[in-house]
């Protein structure tokens, strides 16, 4: 499956770079981009599709007595972290995302949906969207120690009282 999609890649950017008029080497060049980033949408769908047949990640609690992965704390959900958790495999990582926005937005286009060019929902993706295996908890750090390694975390209040701050343990932290 993923050869005939490669090859369906490599000759429309062929047939599409050969009807234009550019000298060789640009069109070269022009070929060559086009079949790298048709090969980066394969390689993050089959990623993509691999995740979503695993099933969703369970709720943050406390490590199940078999689960022997590390458990990677990510704080934040702005560009380093929505990178790391697109890339990092969750079958090897236990990882928490912490953050009170539950979504990431592509910064650079703000401008364009604030004239109406651009919709916002097109410039947004959720955390479980970018890798539905991380765990996500929608909350603010208040307090990282080092020496014992967690995180306090206290999630943003839906609705009445302010629930109680949690403890995240981890065995790697990442500040994004």
């Amino acid at each position: 499956m993923q050869l005939l999609l490669l090859w369906v890649a490599v000759h429309a950017a062929a047939a599409l770079v050969h009807t234009t008029t550019l000298p060789h080497k640009t069109r070269l060049l022009a070929t060559t981009t086009l079949v790298d980033r048709a090969l980066d949408t394969l390689e993050d769908a089959t990623l993509h599709l691999t995740r979503l047949s695993e099933g969703d990640a369970q709720d943050v609690g406390p490590r199940n007595d078999d689960d022997d992965r590390a458990t990677l704390v990510v704080l934040g959900s702005g560009w380093a972290s929505h990178a790391l958790i697109k890339v990092v495999d969750a079958n090897k990582y236990r990882v928490v995302v912490v953050s009170p926005r539950n979504h990431f937005v592509f910064t650079p286009m703000l401008a364009s949906a604030a004239v109406g060019t651009v919709e916002y929902r097109s410039m947004t993706e959720s955390v479980r969207g970018a890798n539905p295996l991380v765990q996500f908890v929608e909350g603010a750090a208040t307090g990282v120690n080092l020496d014992q390694r967690y995180v306090m975390v206290q999630p943003v209040p839906l609705g009445g009282d302010a629930p109680a701050p949690q403890r995240i343990s981890y065995d790697a932290l990442v500040v994004a």
